[in-house]
């Protein structure tokens, strides 16, 4: 089976915004199988000293990439999200390519 991911875009006042809502998904995660891919610990930091990043969660499917989403514990991560800059969050299949 192929794996799903979500890859997070976002930029925040400060980089323990985005550990802390990685911190309140732990048992959604867990519970899903996911696997957290360690972020390039260096954020890009904007002029106005805004952090810009991209974190990458890997799931054994989309569909449990895309369940994740529908869970009590994303829905309770609203208030995290609201003070993101911005937040993109794209859920996406892992391909096979031959060459």
């Amino acid at each position: 089976m192929l794996n799903g991911y979500w890859i997070v875009t976002f930029t925040v006042p400060n980089s323990l915004l985005m550990e802390r809502f990685l911190s309140a998904l732990e048992s959604e995660f867990e519970d899903a199988g996911a696997r957290v891919v360690p972020p390039d610990p260096r954020p890009d930091v904007l002029d106005d000293g805004t952090e810009m990043a991209i974190q990458v969660v890997e799931f054994p499917s989309l569909t449990a990439a895309l369940s994740c989403l529908e869970t009590e514990g994303y829905a309770g991560t609203q208030s995290l999200r609201d003070q993101f800059t911005s937040f993109v969050l794209v859920t996406i299949e892992e391909a096979k390519l031959s060459l």
